[in-house]
Formats: structure tokens, sequence, C-alpha cells
């Protein structure tokens, strides 16, 4: 049952044209909050394998430290980190915590397809079983989120 549906019973039947655009709009932003979420993290991920490819060859140490702080794509991934936590708890602030961790999957289905898409990593049939697994069961946790 949809939320409108639900204010429609308690209000006898009738949603008010505020009520329905109201629940429209928080629908609108959680799909943008999820939307913004699912790319910054994505993205965040990727931005740490750019700046782990940065650091290829270079033994940890101080030289490894230094070049660590010189690259941009490990700022890039910590300003990243920082930016979705924010909207970590934008997200967890209108939702439970099950359902909002599950959906929080999605990005088992982002993160390959970037690292196969700027890094030629290779998606071997059995992970893309899995990502299909993913890409269900999180198709079936959003259409409950709507549902009820």
């Amino acid at each position: 049952m949809s939320d409108a549906s639900g204010i429609e019973r308690r209000l006898g039947g009738k949603i008010p044209e505020t009520a329905s655009a109201a629940t429209a709009s928080t629908i609108r932003r959680d799909i943008g909050l999820w939307g913004l979420f699912l790319a910054l993290d994505s993205g965040t991920q990727i931005a740490f394998k750019a700046g782990g490819n940065a650091l290829n060859g270079v033994d940890f140490g101080i030289a490894w430290f230094d070049r660590f702080l010189a690259t941009p794509a490990v700022w890039a991934g910590l300003a990243g980190y920082v930016i979705a936590f924010v909207l970590w708890i934008a997200i967890l602030q209108g939702s439970e915590l099950t359902r909002a961790f599950t959906l929080q999957g999605a990005t088992f289905v982002t993160v390959p397809l970037g690292g196969w898409l700027f890094f030629g990593e290779q998606i071997s049939l059995a992970r893309a079983g899995g990502i299909a697994l993913i890409i269900i069961g999180v198709t079936l946790i959003s259409r409950r989120r709507i549902a009820t």
C-alpha cells in the first residue's frame, strides 16, 4: 500500500492536494538522495582505486605517503566519503536502517561496472550472476518501500 493510500484511508477516502503533493515531494527527495548517494559512493570507490593505481611501484613508507598526499584521486575519494556520510545521515533520517542498508547494496552493481568501464577489469560469469541477484534483491526491497 502506498503512502498516499494510507493517507487517503485515514482521511476518509480523499487526499487533500497538499498531502498528495507532500507525498510526491518526499518520494522525489528520497529518490534524489539515493541517486546522489549511489553515484557518490560508487565514484568514491573508483577514485580510491585510481589513487591506489597511482601508488603502484612505491613501497609503503615515507615515499608512498608523500605520493599518497600528492594524489588528487585520493583526496577526491576522501571528500566523496565525507559527502556520502552526510547523504547517508539524511537518508537514515527518513528510512528504516534495515531497508536503507540493504538498498546500499546497489553499489555492488555500480562499483564493478565502474571497474570494468574505467580500469578494464573483467566481470566473470559468476560475478555477473551475483550482480543480477543483487539487482533482483534491491528491486524487491525498493518495490516494498513504494508498496507499503
